[in-house]
């Protein structure tokens, strides 16, 4: 991440499925069948909106169930659970809210880190401005507790689900 940095690139991952952007760039083995992604990036409608997810599984189904309601999808970005990352959910919610094909930002997080707590920072700075869905998954984790992969542990009473969902709450507080 430190070198990624210093030369002013940015890198996906580790431990991801990747990115999908329709007529854009498919990074990784994020996808499905041709026919679910006609379906979820529906062409000829200009906008969507950004999904973020840190897990895999529940990037794909997202963006499945968002296209069976009939919401078109700009992006869908898979950041990975490792402890350690590239592109993080802040990262990510800057990027599509700079995006112009990109109306709103729905979000597939976990416990553990502090990525959720970041955007409800940049949310109340108005830094993100867009309508921001999200869903944060580990509701019952105790502290001390690894859930589903090494990114996802909470410690010191960071990275709780509590604690996210009151930072997000805040958020909406702003004036």
């Amino acid at each position: 991440a430190a070198a990624a940095k210093a030369n002013g690139a940015m890198f996906l991952g580790p431990n991801t499925l990747g990115a999908l952007s329709p007529g854009k760039a498919v990074v990784g083995m994020i996808g499905g069948r041709a026919e679910s992604a006609r379906q979820w990036f529906k062409p000829g409608i200009p906008k969507g909106v950004g999904v973020i997810s840190r897990s895999g599984g529940m990037a794909s189904s997202t963006g499945y169930y968002l296209g069976q309601a009939g919401v078109r999808i700009s992006t869908i970005v898979h950041i990975g659970g490792d402890a350690v990352l590239g592109i993080r959910i802040p990262d990510a919610a800057l990027m599509f809210e700079a995006d112009p094909f990109t109306e709103a930002i729905v979000i597939f997080g976990e416990i553990g880190s502090s990525q959720e707590e970041e955007l409800a920072q940049l949310i109340v700075a108005r830094k993100v401005t867009k309508p921001v869905i999200a869903y944060i998954g580990g509701k019952a984790a105790r502290e001390g507790t690894r859930f589903s992969h090494a990114g996802a542990i909470i410690e010191g009473g960071r990275g709780t689900h509590a604690g996210k969902v009151n930072k997000r709450t805040k958020s909406h507080e702003r004036s």
